[in-house]
């Protein structure tokens, strides 16, 4: 009997060590499927854009940025990269020994002409193609901010006092549709010599020719 209830409690000491085994067994094993625990990865829906989503915004981010970088020494053909808008272009009638130049105005959008940033550079022809255009350098460069009528800017051949003939100037102005300016703001003189826009002083009464004016339009 003594034996009997020896093996008894041996089996169950036994049964109660299995059970607490199971017990301290971890219930995140890998081996379970149930205990598995997934993680989403969680989506900064601030950060996402699609691909084609302000595509526009930034070309034309990128075209206003290219006016800001500096044109001297550039070729007409480094400016085309920029996609920009000639708004003028003219050459300049006087023919000296040191070559052809001109003057163009570039922005970077149509409406930018009259109504924005662009620049106004002095240019010398560097090279022909054999379509019959001219390659040009920019030797010098002014930064403007148009907004007709009350700012405009046009070169315009004048013969000031000082000067013994016609020269070409560009002049900062208010258009008033009429065949003579009375309100000039700035004059540059356009050096070829010096391949560089000069301003000149202007007396408070100045007047000149509107370069713009069409008439019988």
């Amino acid at each position: 009997m003594q034996k009997n209830c020896t093996l008894i409690i041996l089996l169950l000491t036994m049964m109660m060590t299995l059970s607490c085994g199971n017990e301290k067994e971890p219930k995140s094993g890998k081996n379970s499927p149930q205990s598995a625990k997934i993680e989403i990865p969680t989506q900064d829906t601030g950060q996402i854009q699609h691909p084609d989503a302000n595509m526009n915004e930034t070309k034309e981010l990128k075209v206003h940025d290219s006016l800001d970088i500096s044109f001297l020494g550039k070729t007409t053909e480094d400016l085309n990269k920029y996609h920009l808008q000639e708004c003028f272009g003219v050459v300049i009638e006087q023919q000296m020994d040191l070559g052809k130049y001109g003057v163009a105005q570039y922005s970077a959008l149509v409406d930018n002409c009259r109504h924005g940033k662009s620049k106004i550079t002095l240019e010398k022809v560097i090279q022909y193609f054999p379509d019959g255009k001219a390659g040009f350098q920019i030797k010098d460069e002014l930064t403007v901010n148009s907004n007709y009528p009350e700012k405009c800017y046009s070169p315009i051949y004048l013969k000031l006092p000082d000067d013994k003939s016609k020269k070409i100037y560009l002049i900062e102005y208010e258009d008033n549709s009429e065949p003579v300016l009375t309100k000039v703001s700035k004059i540059w003189e356009i050096n070829i010599k010096q391949e560089k826009f000069i301003e000149r002083s202007i007396s408070k009464n100045f007047i000149c020719q509107n370069p713009n004016y069409a008439d019988g339009v």
